[in-house]
């Protein structure tokens, strides 16, 4: 691998877990990854306490814990009324975010909106996630999916056995990256 500055690293293995950059970094090494990128809402809200210690995912509201005092709330359907008028965190969208958490986490009631950011979201285009070893480039793997924050020990844990051992485990195998066609 060749780094920016001209130094060369010798390794075995690369991983691209590279987010909404992925198919950037796949074209480094040849290789066409078919990647949509979507933008999300991610509204931050300060809390007494902590009350939230794992992610809450519900038909309404996502949320988790973002450091202390503090928890994320995300939801793609609040995503789909985005306009290019966004007005930061006085946006009627980050009001409606937080009104969905507090009725599921009746803590946030005294939770107030600190930030209003948008993240980007990778999906490769079939819509599933792209996990493991591409057979047409010894040495490279792909972990790139929508669901990066709840999927990702998983597939971290998943990756390295493959890396490692060699062994493909059968929750990974139909997200394998020759699913997508190589021109």
């Amino acid at each position: 691998m060749c780094l920016t500055n001209g130094d060369t690293v010798r390794v075995d293995a690369i991983v691209n877990a590279t987010g909404a950059g992925a198919a950037s970094v796949a074209g480094m090494v040849g290789r066409l990854l078919p990647l949509d990128v979507f933008r999300g809402l991610l509204v931050r809200v300060a809390v007494p306490g902590e009350p939230l210690c794992h992610l809450m995912h519900t038909p309404h509201i996502n949320m988790r814990p973002d450091g202390p005092g503090h928890v994320l709330l995300h939801h793609d359907s609040v995503d789909e009324n985005l306009t290019d008028d966004f007005a930061g965190k006085q946006d009627p969208h980050c009001a409606e975010l937080l009104e969905r958490g507090r009725r599921v986490l009746p803590a946030l009631a005294e939770a107030e909106v600190v930030e209003a950011r948008f993240g980007l979201r990778p999906v490769p285009a079939d819509g599933h996630s792209c996990v493991g070893a591409l057979s047409q480039i010894p040495g490279y793997y792909e972990a790139v999916t929508h669901s990066g924050v709840t999927l990702g020990p998983l597939v971290g844990r998943l990756l390295t056995r493959e890396i490692l051992a060699g062994e493909v485990d059968p929750l990974i195998a139909p997200f394998r990256p020759d699913r997508f066609p190589q021109t």
